[in-house]
């Protein structure tokens, strides 16, 4: 199975779109700065700009030949400037992964909660059959209940890369598929 990235998607007061090469620096600054990243469960060798620009370059050609991930940047509809980044990514036969994240100077605005929305919007949509998934550093709160005003429930502790995590899920199977 492959997960496509749609061109864009838009909801709530977000777009989402494919990345661009000019998203490289706004992603690489975020980055490379650790407040920025202390929630990420990204490993510590990817937070920095040369490993950002990579993630952008890799994303960017893999629209051409989808895989088992997507990422998409998110922008204000008034601005397509990356603001944060999303996507998801296959974790089992039907069980797909949402991530977000907002750089700091637009945290607070609701964004990641319609970028999330907007995610979970699209995979009901053409991936019906999976339950969504989020990992979320267990420090987390705010993630956590953007997630749970979602409708996504914890289901206790995990590791991601080493650091302690909250397993989040959110069942969109009908019983009849499990």
């Amino acid at each position: 199975m492959t997960l496509v990235s749609p061109t864009e998607l838009t909801a709530d007061g977000v777009v989402l779109r494919r990345f661009v090469p000019g998203d490289s620096a706004a992603f690489g600054d975020f980055m490379a700065r650790p407040e920025n990243t202390r929630f990420m469960t990204f490993p510590e060798q990817m937070r920095n700009r040369q490993a950002a620009a990579q993630i952008v370059a890799e994303t960017i050609a893999a629209y051409a030949n989808p895989g088992a991930a997507m990422a998409l940047a998110i922008c204000r509809p008034d601005d397509r400037t990356i603001i944060g980044a999303c996507g998801a990514f296959e974790t089992g036969e039907t069980e797909i992964e949402i991530f977000y994240l907002i750089f700091e100077q637009y945290r607070g605005c609701g964004y990641a909660k319609a970028a999330a929305k907007a995610l979970v919007r699209h995979f009901r949509r053409t991936k019906p059959q999976h339950d969504l998934t989020a990992r979320v550093d267990q420090e987390h709160f705010v993630s956590r209940r953007i997630l749970e005003g979602l409708g996504f429930v914890d289901k206790g502790p995990c590791t991601v890369n080493g650091r302690p995590s909250r397993l989040m899920l959110l069942k969109c199977r009908t019983s009849s598929t499990t």
